[in-house]
């Protein structure tokens, strides 16, 4: 237990400090590079999963935003002075330089530029996070302060003057509270990898395309529409290094999923593939994506291929070993079977883990896989995402679960050999035009979402600095917390630190006595209502023990986990509520107290209580008949 407890404090303390593997940050022109660059670290063929590390040292994260934070500096000085939030007036260059721009691209007077809706009104969201809240992440670590919004990080007050006078932790909470003040009072929401979640500030951003459409149809259809989902397009492809011509927008991953399945089911119909060729995937694919080419291709003549992964899982190289064999054995059982698709989850949903997608995708060229479908349903806002160099016939990502999109958006990248044969499930006017534009028009529905995407993208860097700053945030701090669970129940993690992303899996206590996939239900159901936690809760059972010498190492058969997850909005307190009602429910399934127990309890009270009531009112009714009686009897004589 005492090493458990040093790990976690060693963990805490690494994602407090945010690693100092840095060089000075003085020192390092590639910081400047960054800062200018948004954040976009190792383009080329660096890093795809940068998870190993927890960031940048705290004086390199200062050096690094500094440019950017000349303007946002002043703000503090405001806040010092006793002024409180103030909003940010842009410098009379910065608007000159805008005018000029805007002649030069032909938009003069009366004329909007595209991204702008009608009357001036811009997919952006005004300034997300005003007065001392406008602090990037990397400058509240520059000043000595791992309180960054919303208390995230919980660690001893730093009594230097200077940071106390640089960053005022009260005021930062309320901008990230304000944000998330439509959330559920009391709610512990630890499952955003579930559903996401978007900020008041892209919600109002998503409004105003909204109201821009139903005040005028028309305008908004021949123009702004188009282009404001080009703007959102070009911004989601520079984030993902690909070009905009490869990547389009539509509503989530299960409908990339149903448009490259479909382009499957023809290519057997249309003789392009025989009947017996394989489609690759997982035995922890999401099951959407599973059923969308069973529903296409293994109907049209495909055969399912499915590679058992173990859970928990111990490394990469584990995994590694377990598909290589699986492909070989595959090759030597069905010689004459081509694999067509190979399907991949980069961040499985449950349980969830990081795959090794480079190594995958080698391994599957080596074999003579011809296409690759990456569900990176979680990928973009947690990994570093540089889609031209890595070899994947198709990547699509949701863009509300982490990057605090409106629900729902997603994008998807396909290499450009593809797009001529690819066509949205539903057909509308544009089809055959091309894919991207197909996606644009489906008919009259709410485009709102995929045009608020800019103005998400802005608050994370807004409120991080960049999507490299943010993702590995939360990834130091969703570990530490599932430590932290672990050393509490007595349990472990599913899976090594390095493979999680911001979700993470801890084994269950068994004093939970979880059997069932009904049993793991009800628990969650449990937990939400009486409770008041939302987590998402995974049932391993018979593949706990497979992978995993349990009794060498002192674990009980665990049949159940939770996965957790975190986001900005979250904070230690409620992962440790998470903590104790599990402890709670544990001690008193443990002393045979459960819920079946006590309404059983509670029922036989009742029962008790009604047949006591009954025979009371049985004695009075035979007193009063026998003292009747009597006094008749008595009338009579």
């Amino acid at each position: 237990m005492k090493m458990r407890d040093a790990m976690i404090e060693g963990r805490i303390a690494k994602c407090n400090a945010w690693g100092k593997d840095m060089e000075d940050a003085e020192e390092s022109e590639e910081l400047d590079m960054l800062s200018m660059d948004g954040g976009n670290i190792g383009g080329g063929g660096q890093g795809f999963e940068r998870r190993r590390g927890c960031g940048l040292g705290r004086e390199a994260l200062g050096a690094q935003v500094a440019k950017k934070m000349q303007i946002k500096r002043g703000i503090i000085e405001a806040v010092d002075e006793g002024g409180g939030s103030q909003p940010l007036a842009e410098p009379a260059h910065h608007e000159a330089g805008k005018a000029e721009e805007d002649d030069e691209a032909g938009y003069g007077e009366g004329k909007r530029p595209p991204g702008e809706l009608c009357n001036g009104e811009s997919l952006s969201p005004s300034r997300v996070c005003q007065g001392n809240s406008a602090l990037l992440i990397a400058e509240l670590l520059s000043a000595g302060k791992a309180g960054i919004p919303g208390k995230l990080l919980d660690t001893a007050e730093d009594d230097d003057a200077e940071s106390k006078r640089v960053v005022d932790r009260k005021n930062l909470s309320i901008s990230i509270e304000e944000e998330f003040s439509h959330h559920k009072p009391g709610l512990a929401r630890l499952n955003n990898g579930s559903f996401g979640s978007c900020p008041q500030s892209v919600l109002a951003a998503q409004e105003n395309c909204s109201r821009c459409w139903l005040r005028q149809p028309d305008k908004s259809y021949f123009g702004p529409l188009e282009e404001g989902l080009y703007r959102a397009r070009k911004e989601v492809a520079d984030l993902v290094n690909a070009p905009v011509e490869e990547v389009f927008l539509l509503e989530n991953v299960t409908a990339a999923a149903s448009m490259v399945a479909l382009d499957v089911m023809w290519a057997f119909a249309e003789g392009r593939y025989k009947k017996g060729d394989s489609i690759l995937m997982l035995n922890f694919t999401y099951g959407a994506l599973k059923k969308s080419f069973q529903a296409y291709a293994a109907r049209a003549g495909g055969r399912i291929f499915q590679v058992q992964i173990p859970f928990p899982v111990s490394s990469e190289e584990q995994i590694l070993q377990v598909f290589e064999e699986a492909l070989e054995e595959e090759r030597e059982e069905n010689p004459s079977s081509i694999i067509r698709m190979a399907v991949f989850d980069h961040i499985v949903s449950m349980p969830t883990m990081i795959l090794p997608i480079r190594q995958l995708i080698k391994l599957c060229r080596s074999y003579g896989v011809e296409n690759i479908f990456i569900d990176g349903a979680h990928g973009i806002g947690n990994l570093e995402l540089n889609l031209t160099e890595l070899d994947a016939d198709y990547y699509t990502s949701n863009l509300h679960k982490w990057m605090f999109a409106p629900t729902t958006a997603a994008f998807v990248h396909c290499k450009a050999k593809h797009l001529g044969r690819l066509h949205h499930p539903i057909v509308s006017h544009l089809y055959g035009v091309g894919i991207a534009a197909e996606c644009s028009w489906l008919g009259t529905r709410d485009y709102s979402p995929l045009l608020a995407v800019p103005a998400a993208i802005k608050f994370v860097i807004d409120v991080a600095g960049s999507i490299e700053n943010y993702s590995k945030f939360n990834h130091c701090k969703v570990v530490a917390m599932a430590e932290m669970l672990a050393s509490s129940w007595g349990t472990f993690l599913g899976t090594p630190p390095e493979m999680c992303a911001a979700m993470a899996m801890v084994a269950l206590p068994p004093a939970l006595n979880i059997h069932s996939q009904v049993d793991l239900l009800a628990l969650r159901r449990r937990i939400r209502e009486e409770y008041q936690v939302d987590v998402h809760l995974y049932y391993a059972g018979s593949l706990a023990p497979a992978n995993i010498d349990d009794a060498s190492q002192g674990r009980t058969r665990t049949t159940a986990y939770v996965r957790i997850s975190h986001q900005i909005y979250n904070n230690s307190d409620e992962y440790i509520k998470l903590r104790d009602v599990v402890n709670d429910i544990a001690r008193k399934r443990h002393l045979g107290v459960s819920p079946t127990h006590a309404n059983l309890a509670c029922q036989a009270t009742l029962v008790i209580q009604f047949v006591h009531w009954v025979m009371l009112i049985c004695r009075r009714s035979a007193f009063f008949e026998c003292t009747m009686s009597s006094t008749f009897s008595q009338i009579e004589k």
